[in-house]
């Protein structure tokens, strides 16, 4: 039997906390989650946050907790083989579902993803995957970028992506990214 990951990377997210694994999904898969994004954007859930400004040719909007509501976002997170690639990486017989979290940003959109690091936004003592799955052709300028390495700390305080505010942690009690 083939493995779900391959060994090359494995190795990668042990070493630099960042693999890319290509082809997860099916192509109905991917369309259901473009379905999903259409009722988030259609309908916002009380933890949605707009990321974008008024005059921003582009929106950027994002939503949380979402997979109770629209049954594609939980057969992604369950029963998709994201939770098996989440456990080959993790290197774990055992997974724990924390959140769904869908990112909108529209082509054009002015307002750059700010870097950070998604485990302080966790606020949680552990190990996790972030699963990043385009549903739409993104060029290379606008892709994700990952640094290596940065999974190892130090943790730097999470700040609202428009307006820089420290919600989860008193400021100052992280260090704060000088950029």
């Amino acid at each position: 039997m083939e493995p779900v990951v391959a060994d090359e990377a494995v190795a990668a997210f042990a070493r630099d906390g960042v693999a890319c694994v290509r082809q997860v999904l099916s192509a109905q898969e991917v369309a259901a989650a473009a379905a999903a994004v259409d009722v988030v954007l259609a309908r916002p859930g009380p933890l949605a946050q707009v990321a974008s400004g008024t005059g921003d040719p582009g929106a950027f909007a994002e939503d949380f907790c979402r997979w109770r509501e629209i049954p594609q976002i939980e057969e992604l997170a369950r029963h998709s083989r994201v939770p098996a690639v989440a456990a080959a990486l993790m290197a774990t017989p055992q997974l724990r579902f924390y959140h769904d979290h869908v990112l909108v940003k529209e082509p054009g959109t002015a307002q750059r993803t700010p870097w950070h690091q998604d485990q302080p936004y966790y606020n949680v003592d552990g190990r996790g995957v972030s699963a990043w799955i385009a549903i739409d052709p993104v060029p290379e300028g606008g892709s994700l970028e990952l640094l290596a390495g940065s999974h190892r700390g130090p943790w730097l305080m999470p700040r609202t992506f428009l307006t820089k505010e420290a919600r989860w942690f008193p400021d100052l009690s992280l260090d704060t990214l000088l950029r």
